[in-house]
């Protein structure tokens, strides 16, 4: 079990374990019957092949130190030899992949999220347009927004709920300001600085953030932290092609990038609009500021789950049901 206080992250695959399962590969290709001389080739076809590994362990105890953020234990995951050509991994050269498909935090109490869901609604004034991002705190707000309530939302599965829920979906098409954005958090540090994007859609959240008059965070008290990265890796949305040589240039800032795996672990995580995540522990010390702004200067990087300066309140539940309310110092 992890060091209490720790939450875990997505399940990323050590250095040893990386060097194993690329061994396995390796061994599995070097196995494999060569092609017939007489047998046809097609051309300009892709052929996905996926070489299972074994459940990889690294040691039998869980790691001491609460800096560790890496989910425990180590998973089995299906490493593919050839991914999207578009910037995946060529044959021969196995992607490392989160065995989860996106961050996790441990279970939360119900009672918080709906505590602060609640506390939120009721910030929602008639004639409003709301700004909805995404996440099972939000999703909760929009089961209790007035049907015909003006949203836009910021992710394909708050599309989904806010028509279920006999909401009037708009599109973010510069005509106007939104009244309010709403959305949730995966840490909430110091001066209501965040990490979001456990979910995927920090990209389309952050847009739907920027144009809203006011940005209210909707979150567990148990998601408040005394330094962002605390107990969860930065997730870092970027381009398809040539994402191994976007780690490469990352590797100064964020030393410990790993890609983000789908649900069943085999494949690369996609973003609403198309891209890889790297979800990347934060180096202690890393002042937030400065590292957002040297990542949005490296070449191939869409956007980061830093979310300096952008919140006015933060809404926290407590599994009391008692709601705590931040603003920035």
């Amino acid at each position: 079990m992890p060091p209490a206080g720790t939450r875990a992250s997505p399940a990323p695959i050590g250095s040893c374990a990386a060097a194993s399962a690329a061994k396995l590969g390796a061994a599995a290709l070097a196995r494999a019957p060569a092609a017939s001389a007489e047998r046809p080739q097609v051309r300009r076809r892709r052929t996905r092949i996926l070489l299972r590994t074994a459940i990889v362990t690294s040691a039998a105890t869980a790691p001491e130190s609460p800096e560790t953020v890496r989910s425990w234990p180590p998973a089995a995951v299906e490493i593919p030899n050839s991914v999207d050509s578009s910037g995946g991994a060529p044959p021969g050269h196995p992607a490392r992949l989160a065995s989860a498909g996106r961050a996790k935090l441990p279970p939360v109490s119900d009672a918080s999220r709906e505590a602060a869901a609640a506390a939120a609604a009721e910030l929602v004034e008639p004639g409003m347009t709301i700004g909805l991002g995404s996440g099972r705190a939000v999703w909760a707000v929009t089961e209790r927004l007035a049907p015909g309530t003006h949203v836009v939302v910021a992710s394909e599965a708050t599309h989904e709920r806010a028509l279920a829920a006999h909401l009037a979906v708009r599109e973010l098409d510069g005509s106007s300001q939104l009244d309010l954005a709403l959305d949730g958090a995966d840490e909430v540090g110091p001066g209501l600085g965040l990490i979001k994007g456990g979910g995927g859609a920090l990209l389309r959240e952050k847009i739907v953030i920027s144009a809203a008059r006011r940005f209210v965070v909707v979150a567990e008290a148990a998601k408040k932290v005394t330094r962002l990265g605390e107990g969860f890796r930065l997730p870092v949305e970027v381009v398809r092609f040539g994402w191994r040589d976007t780690r490469r240039r990352l590797s100064s800032l964020l030393p410990d990038a790993q890609l983000r795996g789908s649900e069943g672990g085999s494949e690369p995580y996609l973003t609403d609009e198309g891209h890889y995540i790297l979800d990347a522990v934060i180096p202690p010390g890393t002042d937030p500021a400065a590292l957002a702004t040297a990542l949005h200067a490296v070449p191939g990087v869409v956007d980061h789950g830093l979310f300096l300066d952008m919140a006015d309140l933060a809404l926290l539940g407590n599994p009391d049901g008692t709601v705590e309310r931040l603003e920035p110092s």
